[in-house]
């Protein structure tokens, strides 16, 4: 959260935090995650949508921007919230997320408060990505430990840890992940954790302990219930096959109109796959999808094709603006558009080679930022880049 401090600035940039996710709150469960490998396995392509429906009358909304947060940039808002709880210490690793931007009275760009990451890796390929979770119950604040406000889990992890692993020991050991008693009703989150090594993790805040999740042989995160139970839900369709389907021929019996059952075309194989874009249906299809994909190809992916692949299991979860049912029936946008989630970006990240790409709903072309070109050292000026461009990317040919 690259901004410098002015007087009364912290509690100005903590309450538009909480107004802000407070507009999420019950109303944003739409988030999904699909880890892609490639080469010899080792490699993988994480890749994750956003959804989220604006925020009602708030100038943040559509205002997301991709911004680098440089070495040490120190930051603490130790004054702002009760406890002793930090806001952003110090980071001694660089790293690039994509940040909710507030103005507040439509201040001018130098202004601006970067009020909340919504996913990011940094210079060592540590990803963390944010999904919104009901089910969340924090820890309580700690007097021995270091005490972090969850809405800020995503910068601190970024900027102190390497791996997913150093991460998971700090937080089993000498971290609290907490949420203040009067900061209620907002949002709330787990966290998709995955780095250069392969790693990676789904770490869960419930009954106020963490849990990680080693998410290796899975490699998908939606949102509620619970990422175990979606693990086992996986069992329901344990009929999903990549094989071709017989067609039922032990039952066959000729008919005026022919043999009946006979396979006709081909998809048979998915029958079964749930369709809607619930949580539940997100997780099951991507999985299952991944799968089968991986399963049915002779030869390992490659870069490019990891890249194709997680893309097309994106598509498939894509969620068109006014097509979900809104919670709030009577509220509508400047667009007259019931608020609902919808897919407002996507991210494909590859931690081996520190490449960060994102497309926005408007315009689908992905956009790369390599992070060996970016300047983390200590002073340096962050880098600013609108994740809605104001085109649909369209390219003339002729």
């Amino acid at each position: 959260m690259s901004m410098t401090k002015r007087p009364g600035q912290s509690v100005v940039l903590v309450a538009a935090v909480v107004v802000v996710v407070a507009a999420w709150s019950g109303i944003v469960n739409a988030c999904t995650l699909v880890e892609i490998p490639f080469g010899d396995g080792v490699e993988f392509v994480t890749s994750r949508s956003l959804e989220f429906p604006g925020i009602f009358g708030l100038p943040v909304a559509h205002e997301w921007r991709l911004v680098s947060h440089p070495r040490s940039e120190g930051t603490t808002y130790n004054d702002a919230l009760p406890g002793g709880i930090d806001h952003h210490r110090s980071n001694p690793y660089g790293f690039v997320s994509i940040d909710a931007v507030f103005r507040p009275n439509h201040e001018s760009d130098r202004d601006i408060l970067h009020i909340l990451s919504g996913d990011g890796m940094n210079e060592f390929g540590l990803s963390v990505s944010p999904h919104s979770f009901a089910t969340s119950q924090y820890q309580r604040i700690a007097p021995l430990k270091q005490n972090i406000f969850y809405l800020y889990f995503v910068p601190w992890a970024l900027g102190n840890f390497k791996t997913a692993d150093d991460l998971i020991a700090s937080l089993r050991t000498n971290v609290s992940v907490v949420n203040p008693a009067h900061i209620g009703g907002v949002a709330k989150f787990h966290w998709s954790v995955s780095d250069a090594t392969g790693a990676s993790y789904v770490i869960e805040y419930l009954n106020g302990e963490v849990h990680a999740f080693d998410n290796t042989a899975v490699r998908v995160m939606t949102n509620d219930p619970s990422w175990p139970w979606h693990v086992q839900n996986l069992n329901t369709y344990a009929s999903v096959s990549p094989n071709w389907s017989d067609g039922g021929t032990q039952l066959a019996v000729e008919t005026p109109v022919g043999r009946v059952p006979s396979v006709v075309s081909n998809g048979y194989n998915l029958v079964g796959l749930p369709g809607d874009l619930t949580p539940q249906s997100r997780f099951v299809r991507t999985w299952y999808m991944k799968e089968i994909l991986l399963h049915n190809r002779m030869n390992p992916l490659d870069r490019d094709q990891a890249i194709m692949t997680a893309t097309a299991l994106l598509n498939s979860v894509f969620i068109p603006k006014g097509s979900l049912a809104s919670a709030l029936e009577d509220e509508f946008n400047e667009t007259k558009v019931r608020e609902a989630d919808f897919t407002q970006w996507n991210v494909c990240k590859l931690p081996v080679t520190g490449e960060y790409m994102f497309r926005s709903y408007e315009n689908m072309q992905w956009k790369r930022v390599q992070l060996s070109n970016v300047d983390f050292s200590v002073g340096a000026t962050p880098i600013m880049i609108d994740i809605f461009d104001g085109t649909l990317g369209i390219q003339d040919l002729v």
